[in-house]
């Protein structure tokens, strides 16, 4: 099917995934820039089907991030029966499944580094359940109860309380693409450790640097001076700034109900009864 000039791509998305959806925005952002359009087959009740593709796009995304409730840092450290009264960093770190077993390693190189720095606290959260993510859970853990004024671990904080931490934290560190996609929205820099995140796009405010301790602490030092602070306080994330899921929808619309698709083929609607 020839498509004429207005219309550049045709795409379909499903975005019930968190991780789907935000990787798929810089993408989808790029074409609304470039004046690209995106056509969608509806039968009746068009308004209705936008909404509810609207309310999918936007289920996870920056909008949401940068409108939530956030708690306060007291609360925070309430809940985690933790002091913050240094700065702190979030730390989280999973294994790279294409390497073969470099979890232990790399896990007490970034240790090593943290204990180095005496002047930050450290708020761990736990791997996931990729193999290895026990082996990097016990070394943090071992690395916890050695250090309970400096640092502290948990499972799991949730999204109110994991994203109340970036708000106040002064950098985040690991391999979680959390540090790629949402970091860059709260303006403090990313400490990119390792090869897991490769090839992802990333803004302005990540420093990327190898498992190794000296190059940890190279980074995390970096974070403190002002070049790196006045590129985090105008960084734009390339994930959005939350509306593109509102771009999409008003382009889908316009050109629904406009008619104005000038297609080389025609299509008829077919009216049918189902029996039996």
């Amino acid at each position: 099917m020839k498509l004429n000039k207005y219309i550049q791509k045709s795409c379909c998305f499903y975005a019930s995934d968190w991780h789907l959806t935000v990787m798929l925005l810089p993408y989808i952002n790029n074409k609304v820039q470039e004046n690209c359009s995106i056509y969608m087959k509806c039968e009746n009740n068009i308004e209705e089907k936008m909404n509810i593709l609207l309310n999918k796009l936007t289920l996870k995304n920056k909008k949401n991030i940068m409108n939530i409730n956030y708690i306060s840092k007291k609360e925070l450290e309430k809940e985690l029966n933790f002091s913050l009264d240094k700065p702190y960093a979030v730390v989280t770190y999973h294994p790279v499944t294409l390497e073969n077993n470099s979890e232990i390693i790399q896990t007490k190189e970034i240790l090593s580094a943290c204990e180095y720095l005496q002047n930050y606290k450290f708020i761990f959260t736990k791997s996931n359940a990729d193999h290895g993510g026990n082996k990097i859970n016990d070394l943090i853990q071992e690395y916890v109860n050695n250090n309970r004024k400096q640092a502290v671990c948990v499972a799991s904080l949730g999204a109110v309380k994991y994203l109340s931490a970036l708000k106040y934290a002064s950098f985040v560190m690991g391999n979680s693409s959390s540090g790629i996609i949402e970091a860059p929205s709260f303006n403090i820099p990313t400490i990119n450790i390792g090869d897991r995140q490769r090839g992802r796009v990333q803004a302005d405010s990540i420093l990327n640097c190898r498992p190794e301790r000296n190059e940890i602490i190279k980074c995390i030092k970096e974070t403190e001076s002002e070049k790196c602070r006045a590129v985090c306080e105008n960084v734009k994330n390339p994930y959005g700034d939350g509306k593109a899921s509102r771009k999409i929808i008003d382009e889908i619309k316009y050109y629904i109900k406009n008619n104005v698709i000038d297609l080389k083929k025609s299509f008829y609607d077919i009216e049918f009864e189902q029996r039996g």
